[in-house]
């Protein structure tokens, strides 16, 4: 996991009369971008939370996009050129949807080799990794790093993360 935010684009031009822009991005696209509800606007530097009101596709590299706190040219005007960032799904995890890493706090976590450690009650960012914070049986906090090569699986009916520990790890928690 490269990070907690993803670069989606750029705001390259406004788009219409109602505050709605032209998003450009290098990369291509991915289907999973119309679900978004929000995204961050890069604003001095600060990750500032917009929320999406409308999101129509114009290429494969671009959208219009319009934001609930945007509402008019004149607003919308002071952002052009600022970088669109995004929280972006849990890639590489088998299951049949990719949840928000919040969605997962209460989840029960299940180790391959030493059965269940506990349950999920934070999800901890600390610059480029993403940690579960687990309670475990005895009250202990447990990190377990997000990572597509820890996480087997994701259960969304039964409320579990199925992981393989790297060989240690749990040893620490001990």
């Amino acid at each position: 996991m490269a990070g907690r935010y993803s670069t989606l684009g750029v705001l390259t031009r406004l788009h219409g009369y109602h505050g709605e822009f032209m998003l450009i991005s290098e990369n291509l696209l991915e289907d999973y971008v119309e679900e978004l509800e929000q995204v961050f606007l890069i604003i001095e530097g600060i990750p500032v939370p917009f929320f999406i009101s409308s999101i129509e596709w114009h290429s494969d590299k671009s959208l219009i996009i319009g934001f609930d706190e945007i509402s008019d040219e004149a607003t919308a005007a002071a952002y052009i050129g600022t970088e669109v960032q995004y929280v972006p799904p849990i890639s590489g995890i088998s299951g049949e949807t990719d949840p928000d890493l919040e969605d997962l706090i209460g989840y029960q976590v299940k180790d391959s080799q030493h059965g269940v450690i506990g349950k999920i009650t934070e999800i901890l960012y600390y610059g480029e990794n993403v940690l579960f914070s687990i309670e475990g049986p005895d009250g202990k906090e447990i990190l377990v790093p997000v990572h597509e090569d820890i996480i087997e699986r994701i259960d969304e009916k039964s409320f579990v993360v199925q992981i393989n520990a790297p060989e240690g790890l749990m040893d620490l928690f001990s």
